[in-house]
C-alpha cells in the first residue's frame, strides 16, 4: 500500500515491491493479456522523441527468448540490463 507522502519523489524513494522470491511478472503481467494479440502494454519514447508501442503478445514473445538465451547459459549484455537511473 503506497502511504501519502507530500510528493511523488517522496513516494518513489519510499516505494518497495514486496512479491515473493518466486513471483515471476512476465507471466503474470505478459502472459495473462497476450491472449488479446493487439492489446496495446507499453509505449517507449526515445529522448529524441521516436515512439515504439508494444503489445502484451510482443512483450511475451521477447522474454521467451530471453528466458531461453539465460537458460542456455548466455551472459547478459548491457541492452539487457535493466536500472533506474534517477
Amino acid at each position: 500500500m503506497l502511504l501519502r507522502l507530500g510528493s511523488y519523489e517522496a513516494v518513489r524513494r519510499q516505494f518497495q515491491w514486496d512479491v515473493s522470491e518466486h513471483f515471476n511478472i512476465g507471466l503474470d503481467m505478459c502472459d495473462k493479456w497476450a491472449n488479446e494479440a493487439e492489446r496495446l502494454a507499453l509505449i517507449h519514447e526515445t529522448k529524441d522523441g521516436a515512439v515504439t508501442r508494444y503489445t502484451f503478445a510482443q512483450l511475451k514473445r521477447l522474454s521467451n527468448r530471453q528466458a531461453e538465451c539465460r537458460s542456455s547459459g548466455a551472459e547478459p549484455t548491457r541492452r539487457e540490463v535493466h536500472r533506474n537511473e534517477r
